[in-house]
């Protein structure tokens, strides 16, 4: 269906344009030569085919085959004869992305400053899980970015793309800051199993998965989706995934 050589990415750059409304219209604005668009559809085979969909459509129009396609909540692929060429591709991508957006703000990727009071909050959840026999690894937020939207609407990080609910699941849980952890896991955290992404009210976000892997991928995943929301407020309006879409992805195997 594709080149040689395929590069399949989610940058944050890219994915303000995918996730934004009418961002197709503003991609094709900030770029001498359009891409492909593949509208949203969940990875696997309905993917693929809409990728091949795609690329028919772009061949009849353009009479050449496409070199970058975006596709809709997702990400990005380029397509070269050699990997330098992906490479370049992508990265055309990602500055029209910067001279559209704006660039993110240095801090962006700061470690987090301590924080005794949430550390007392996740220690005391590790307690609780250790009573019960559960093995799991329970981590406060890393980024400092992540405590200034950890003060925001929780809603504001609702999925916008696949990883964010194969890492996070279909919403953050809410935890009151005032109140010990054992409280939370008789209310609103009652049926967390072994992987669970927690605002803490004003405290901040706490992960909790059976790796240390695991957790990386989920506050990274999370970053990202507040980093691609922040991008997108200063040009548009966000189009998060639809409850459909998530409840779709939740009934997958893998």
């Amino acid at each position: 269906v594709l080149g040689r050589v395929v590069l399949h990415t989610q940058p944050i750059y890219a994915n303000a344009f995918a996730c934004m409304k009418d961002g197709r219209e503003a991609l094709e604005t900030a770029l001498p030569n359009p891409p492909a668009y593949v509208p949203y559809e969940p990875p696997g085979h309905r993917l693929g085919d809409a990728v091949h969909r795609a690329v028919n459509r772009f061949e009849e129009q353009h009479h050449v085959s496409p070199a970058r396609l975006i596709l809709e909540n997702h990400g990005l692929i380029t397509v070269a004869g050699a990997a330098g060429e992906a490479i370049d591709e992508t990265n055309e991508i990602l500055e029209a992305g910067c001279k559209f957006f704006g660039t993110l703000p240095e801090d962006s990727f700061e470690p987090a400053k301590p924080r005794p009071h949430l550390e007392r909050w996740y220690e005391d959840l590790e307690r609780e899980f250790a009573a019960r026999g559960v093995p799991c690894i329970v981590r406060p937020a890393r980024f400092e970015r992540l405590y200034r939207a950890a003060y925001t609407d929780p809603l504001e990080c609702a999925p916008i793309v696949p990883d964010d609910v194969v890492c996070n699941g279909p919403a953050i849980l809410i935890a009151d800051g005032s109140q010990p952890a054992r409280a939370f896991l008789a209310g609103p955290g009652k049926h967390i199993r072994r992987t669970a992404t927690i605002l803490v009210q004003d405290l901040g976000f706490i992960f909790l998965a059976n790796s240390a892997s695991m957790i990386d991928a989920m506050e990274e995943q999370l970053l990202a989706n507040v980093l691609v929301r922040e991008l997108i407020a200063r040009r548009g309006v966000c189009r998060p995934l639809r409850q459909h879409d998530i409840a779709e992805l939740l009934a997958m195997d893998s």
